[in-house]
């Protein structure tokens, strides 16, 4: 992941440091050290890429991991489909 922001980025490291992103890159790989869900795996990507401090420049998050994190902010939150999409 750390290799594809490196060269999709050219101004990766506009806004914080390189020695920053590699020390937080570090910590992410060692906190890896048990299981985690889908849910809180995006979360810790998607908050080493924010380190970059650049709208472009994020991971693409489903339809499914939002609704996880709206239903933590929200727990009442029920998703109702569109009229247009089938369930």
């Amino acid at each position: 992941m750390y290799q594809g922001l490196q060269s999709a980025d050219v101004d990766l490291y506009s806004s914080t440091p390189r020695s920053e992103f590699e020390t937080r890159y570090r910590q992410l790989r060692e906190g890896f050290d048990q299981p985690m869900t889908r849910f809180d795996t995006e979360m810790a990507f998607q908050k080493f890429v924010a380190l970059a401090h650049q709208a472009h420049t994020r991971i693409e998050l489903t339809i499914r991991v939002i609704l996880l994190i709206v239903q933590r902010v929200e727990p009442g939150f029920r998703w109702r489909s569109p009229w247009w999409m089938i369930n």
